[in-house]
């Protein structure tokens, strides 16, 4: 009898050694290094103890009280909160259709626009109508089109190029201008 309980022990102790380096060999070392120095941690640190310990025993009192809660209710009670569960569930799910349905339009629009459609996921947050979307890409065309014309006029203004800046082709190159190219190349002289 003895003997069948010290080969069942060993036999588990066995088993378990070779989950435990399965588990070794399935992890990168660095998550093993940091899984160990957090158990040393949590040893030696009493403070980080007893933080860890605050922590579980919070979970573990959530868990119990939400299946007190539970055990409380009657079949028609938690078929109700079941049956409300899922539609809060179906809500969300809707909630998230909608949202992205609104993105792809919003990006149709600014497209059609000539807007950059990296906005559209932004603008689809901010609104929850269609016309509320097309308010928001008109007056961001508007700026948009107002900031653009302000650079180009920015850019209109800078100081005109010099003359050896618009004969040069190439300052690499040897050819001076277009002018002398020209001159050299005559064939009528």
């Amino acid at each position: 009898m003895e003997e069948q309980n010290t080969q069942s022990i060993s036999t588990n102790q066995n088993q378990e050694l070779t989950e435990q380096g399965k588990q070794q060999i399935d992890q990168p070392s660095e998550q093993t290094e940091s899984k160990q120095s957090l158990a040393d941690l949590i040893k030696t640190d009493e403070n980080v103890k007893r933080e860890f310990d605050k922590r579980i025993t919070q979970a573990i009192n959530t868990a119990k009280a939400r299946w007190d809660e539970e055990a409380k209710l009657t079949d028609d009670e938690r078929a109700a909160k079941a049956l409300s569960d899922r539609e809060q569930a179906l809500q969300e799910k809707e909630a998230a259709f909608t949202l992205k349905e609104r993105t792809a339009e919003t990006k149709l629009k600014l497209i059609d626009r000539g807007l950059p459609i990296c906005l559209s996921e932004l603008i689809a947050k901010g609104t929850t109508t269609d016309e509320e979307v097309t308010e928001l890409i008109t007056s961001i065309e508007s700026e948009w089109n107002s900031q653009m014309t302000e650079k180009i006029k920015a850019g209109a203004r800078q100081a005109p190029a010099t003359a050896s800046q618009e004969t040069k082709l190439d300052e690499t190159s040897s050819m001076v201008s277009l002018a002398e190219f020209a001159a050299k190349n005559r064939k009528v002289k």
